[in-house]
C-alpha cells in the first residue's frame, strides 16, 4: 500500500513541477516549416523536428562590447571613425588634434596588430590585410588620455 501511494505521489509531483523558468522583459514565438523558436531577452529556446525526431535546446547568445571614452579625450578631440563596418579602409577624423595621438588596433584575441600615429585631423588606415571580424581601436594621446572604439571588418 505504501509503495503504491509513493508511486502516485511521485507521478503527481512530476506533473505539477516545473523545469526551467525565466522571468524576461520581452520575447516571442516564431514557427515555420522547419520547426519553431521561442525567444526571450538573454535566452533563446528552440524546437525543431526532422525525420520524426524533436530536438530541443537553449542558446544564450551574447556580445561583449568593449568601448570606453575618457570624457576629456572626447571633448578635446571629437573623434569620428567611419565607415563602420568597413571592407577597404577606415578613416579616423579628429578635431583640435594639437597633441600626438596613437591609434592601436587589437584583434579579437587581444593582440595588437597595428599601431599608427595620427599627425593630422584626418587619417586613413587600410584594412585590406585584416581578416573579417571585430576589432578594437584604442586612441591614446601623449597625456595618457584614451578612448576605445569597436569596428567591424567585412
Amino acid at each position: 500500500m505504501m509503495k503504491s501511494f509513493s508511486l502516485v505521489a511521485i507521478c503527481l509531483s512530476a506533473k505539477f513541477s516545473f523545469g526551467q523558468q525565466a522571468i524576461v522583459a520581452t520575447g516571442g514565438d516564431v514557427s515555420g516549416s522547419g520547426g519553431s523558436v521561442s525567444y526571450s531577452i538573454g535566452q533563446v529556446a528552440f524546437t525543431s523536428s526532422q525525420d520524426g525526431f524533436v530536438n530541443e535546446g537553449v542558446q544564450q547568445p551574447y556580445e561583449v562590447l568593449i568601448t570606453s571614452v575618457d570624457e576629456s579625450f572626447a571633448a578635446d578631440y571629437q573623434v569620428n571613425i567611419y565607415p563602420n563596418p568597413t571592407a577597404h579602409e577606415l578613416v579616423i577624423q579628429t578635431k583640435n588634434a594639437y597633441a600626438s595621438i596613437t591609434a592601436e588596433v587589437f584583434n579579437q584575441a587581444g593582440s595588437s596588430i597595428e599601431s599608427v600615429k595620427l599627425r593630422s585631423d584626418l587619417t586613413t588606415i587600410s584594412v585590406m590585410n585584416w581578416a573579417a571580424g571585430a576589432y578594437v581601436i584604442r586612441l591614446k594621446d601623449e597625456r595618457g588620455k584614451s578612448a576605445v572604439y569597436k569596428v567591424i571588418k567585412h
